[in-house]
């Protein structure tokens, strides 16, 4: 009879159903366990005679057909049932029980126990109940396999009739759901309807805005389904779409709600995969907020905090405004970086602070932001990063080598549902982009044409116009290089699609622990201050470009740089900032007579270069700011690359230091 059991696990392995309309197929398995229990219990009582020498072939003969077997086996044994000693030639007899075979007497000894249970008998009638439980078996597996019958194929699931063929309710692969004129348990307008015995509607729900009663919200708190292609669920009489944007070519189906999560399948044509969302999405925002403002941080080391140890902000700095996920700022928490985001690391949202070993640039920004001049009060900043250290642009695009991409929408993804989930309206603040030190050694074109497609891909993949805040990589000399186009692509994004690009300038000022990244935990929140600032002037409509040449006129010797100056007036500071030398300035000329910067001076907003003669007849010439610097020396402000220039902007960063404007790296061409 243990064929009945292993039929059944030979046909229905452990996994879930082949299609939505299949049984489950441990509930499969389990009904073919129960067949073979039910044979056995029926077959209890039946007895056969058989041998004591077959006694260690008991299973075998259990598994197949019983016999009686003559042994001339010399010797005697203790009959168990008596007590007595009989000899092993003979036949005896035994029971077939739940528990297995029992021996209950000496067919010698017991003549007439012999003639009455001979077995031929009880054993006609069990193979007859085996022969039926194969039959029915088979019957089981044949319904099991064909289950496709009982729908039209337009459906993926549904509700069917008696007859087993008239479709009730029919549920479409797109979501919706088509009713039978002759089942009146679903008003058309309803989507969601609970109903009585007699099918009338008790509560409902249209799906989007109706009620039934309209004074209260159904009685059941969830559902889930497909609408316009995107999977959408109600959770505590909140609605709340869990799918954005699915690509054209790509299909959502089967909606459902199980425990905590909301399940669905993905088919993009090439595979099905399962998806799911935790719908118990937590936060501790404050009760007045309605609005949540994702800042995404991305990019290579500097943009997830590498030298920022020990960690600074460690508690809640502006609790019920400043948010990041309950797996941290690096939502990642301590998985490797090289791993994809678990999903229980976005699950809520709670206070943001630094958890992790390395203070990332997060906590100031997110400060930032939610100060004075931010957000408004009903509005929370969200921050996260997913940046990755030694990466360039070709490995952190969109597809790009690793999961850092897939990190990063992720958090974007999940964002949006907890804000939904919780009845919050959500946008994204920004792309923070802390990188360029790994392509260093890129034209100004081709580093231009990098951040193109990054503000591109970032817009496609979170379904609106993304404004891209970035600042100038300062540390290139410590990689062995005097000079490096990638800080002058960083500004002239900004300058050209002040729409689409923020800049926040230089990092030079900020000091360096090994050269190559900052060397505290303040510096970063201070750097992350600075972002901060400069998304908040964009949002706010403000002029949001940073300290930079706008315009060069030249006399004879003397050349006047016009910068614009975001806070004034224009200082030289050779205080937080080393002098490198004409206080970073470099003049540079191809042909004509050879100058050398004689002077150096503020007048207004203006630099003026004074050299120290008329270069006349050059082919070419230029002035640099913070634009070369000695190679192989370290980043910061006593050794890289760097100006003295400054404005006058006092507005504090999250430690209260004040926040001027520093001249970007810039190389201007002169006529």
């Amino acid at each position: 009879m243990g064929r009945i059991r292993d039929a059944f696990n030979s046909a229905w392995i452990d996994g879930p159903a082949s299609a939505s309309n299949h049984p489950d197929k441990a509930e499969i398995r389990r009904v073919g366990g129960t067949l073979e229990d039910a044979i056995v219990s029926a077959a209890e009582g039946y007895t056969v005679a058989i041998s004591w020498s077959a006694l260690n072939n008991i299973q075998g003969v259990k598994s197949g057909q019983p016999a009686r077997i003559n042994s001339n086996v010399s010797g005697t044994h203790v009959d168990p049932v008596t007590g007595d000693t009989v000899p092993n030639a003979g036949e005896y007899i035994w029971s077939i029980s739940p528990q297995g075979w029992r021996r209950v007497g000496d067919v010698l000894d017991a003549p007439a126990l012999k003639g009455a249970l001979d077995g031929k008998a009880a054993l006609s009638d069990l193979e007859e109940e085996v022969d039926r439980a194969t039959a029915a078996e088979q019957e089981i597996a044949r319904d099991a396999g064909n289950l496709n019958y009982l729908l039209d194929t337009t459906y993926s699931g549904g509700v069917i009739a008696e007859d087993e063929e008239t479709v009730l309710i029919g549920y479409r692969p797109d979501g919706t759901v088509d009713v039978s004129n002759t089942y009146p348990l679903l008003d058309p307008k309803w989507v969601w309807a609970v109903v009585n015995e007699d099918l009338e509607i008790l509560s409902a729900w249209d799906g989007a805005d109706e009620f039934y009663p309209a004074s209260s919200a159904p009685l059941e708190s969830q559902a889930a389904w497909v609408a316009g292609g995107e999977v959408v669920v109600v959770v505590d009489g909140q609605r709340a779409a869990i799918t954005y944007d699915t690509p054209p070519g790509t299909t959502n189906s089967n909606a459902t709600i199980k425990g905590d999560f909301a399940r669905y399948v993905v088919d993009d044509g090439v595979k099905v995969t399962f998806a799911e969302e935790y719908l118990k999405a937590t936060t501790q925002l404050s009760s007045t907020v309605d609005h949540l403002v994702h800042y995404l941080l991305y990019g290579q080391s500097l943009s997830v905090g590498t030298g920022g140890s020990p960690i600074a902000h460690t508690t809640a700095f502006r609790a019920g405004r400043a948010a990041m996920f309950n797996g941290g700022i690096a939502d990642r928490g301590t998985v490797p970086v090289e791993y994809p985001v678990p999903a229980a690391n976005r699950y809520s949202l709670v206070d943001a602070r630094e958890t992790g070993t390395t203070e990332s640039p997060g906590a100031g920004l997110v400060w930032k932001a939610t100060d004075s001049g931010g957000l408004a009060a009903n509005e929370a900043g969200l921050v996260t990063t997913a940046g990755r250290g030694a990466q360039s642009y070709g490995e952190l695009k969109k597809g790009g080598n690793g999961v850092q991409w897939e990190n990063l929408i992720g958090a974007y993804r999940r964002g949006r549902v907890v804000a939904a989930l919780n009845g919050l309206s959500y946008e994204v603040g920004a792309l923070h982009w802390i990188q360029g030190e790994n392509d260093r050694l890129a034209t100004k074109a081709t580093y231009k044409g990098y951040l193109a497609q990054l503000q591109q891909d970032a817009s496609d993949d979170m379904g609106q116009e993304i404004v891209v805040v970035l600042d100038q990589i300062s540390n290139w000399t410590s990689y062995g290089i005097a000079t490096s186009q990638v800080p002058f692509a960083q500004l002239e994004v900004a300058i050209d699609q002040p729409t689409k690009f923020v800049c926040v300038g230089p990092k030079y000022f900020l000091p360096s622990g090994d050269g190559t990244h900052l060397a505290s935990a303040a510096a970063y929140a201070r750097l992350g201050s600075y972002h901060g600032r400069a998304i908040n002037r964009f949002r706010a409509g403000l002029d949001a470009l940073p300290l930079y040449c706008v315009s060069v006129s030249r006399a004879a010797g003397v050349i006047r740089l016009a910068m614009h100056v975001p806070v004034g007036p224009l200082v030289l500071d050779t205080a937080a900032v080393s002098n490198p030398g004409n206080y970073g300035i470099t003049w540079s000329q191809t042909g004509g007579t050879a100058r050398t910067i004689a002077s150096v001076a503020i007048e207004g907003n203006d630099i003026v270069v004074t050299l120290s003669g008329d270069p006349v007849s050059f082919s070419s010439a230029s002035i640099g700011i913070a634009a070369s610097g000695t190679s192989g020396a370290g980043a910061g402000p006593t050794t890289g690359a760097r100006s003295n220039f400054r404005d006058s902007a006092s507005d504090l960063d999250i430690d209260g230091n004040q926040m001027p404007n520093w001249a970007c790296h810039q190389l201007i061409a002169i006529s």
